[in-house]
């Protein structure tokens, strides 16, 4: 049986945005977004701007995509 302890509400409300700093670079993620840098790969989806943005960077690929 699985068991997890979690309080209620422990940081309600959850904020909006949250500030990461991933592979040196700052990153202010909306609700849902993500940042990761592994040694082949980067990838997140942020605000720039007051806007959501994803972006993959790999060798030989780069995708971005703004909303």
């Amino acid at each position: 049986m699985l068991s997890l302890s979690i309080p209620p509400l422990a940081r309600w409300p959850w904020p909006t945005t949250y500030a990461a700093r991933v592979g040196g670079r700052n990153y202010l993620l909306p609700q849902n977004g993500f940042a990761v840098k592994g040694p082949k790969i980067e990838q997140w989806l942020a605000l720039v701007n007051g806007r959501p943005v994803t972006s993959i960077r790999a060798a030989g690929y780069e995708y971005t995509d703004g909303k």
